[in-house]
């Protein structure tokens, strides 16, 4: 966290009713400095995958640790947080470049859950910026880059 790379970032959600399976979606805000640009002003396209990716993970960390609570509400589990605690891990990450990510900027990334598949999680985020607007930041927001992926739980048991 420097001025010049990630200036900021906060993830936020919407709590979930009990009867909620899972979280579905996750706000991701991050500002951004000009450190990480591929050209001048403009990000990287490897960082913007890689906040795409870890907004998908951050959703993917919250609800396994939910998962985690909501069993030790029932008995089925003990512990302040997941027994191995290593949750899931990107199987595939596709990324689609709409439109330069401004650095010097701040952004949201938005990921949802598309599906849940017993060990496997579907998921969908976008990169949003503001555009056009003065320091008032008035503008218009658009999507900037969009990805799905793909989230394994490793199987019980098995070796990494």
């Amino acid at each position: 966290k420097t001025p010049s790379t990630l200036r900021s970032c906060v993830s936020v959600y919407r709590r979930p009713v009990p009867s909620d399976p899972y979280i579905r979606e996750i706000s991701t805000f991050a500002t951004i400095g000009s450190a990480l640009d591929g050209h001048p002003g403009i990000l990287h396209g490897g960082v913007v995958a890689s906040l795409l990716d870890e907004a998908m993970g951050v959703l993917l960390t919250v609800n396994h640790e939910r998962d985690h609570f909501l069993a030790v509400a029932k008995g089925f589990a003990e512990g302040e947080s997941p027994a191995g605690g290593l949750g899931s891990f990107t199987a595939y990450l596709n990324v689609r470049f709409l439109r330069p990510v401004r650095s010097s900027a701040s952004v949201q990334v938005v990921a949802w859950v598309v599906r849940r598949e017993g060990r496997k999680s579907f998921v969908n985020a976008e990169v949003r910026q503001n555009v056009g607007g003065g320091e008032d930041d008035s503008g218009e927001v658009v999507v900037c880059a969009s990805g799905e992926g793909l989230f394994v739980v490793p199987r019980e048991g098995s070796r990494l």
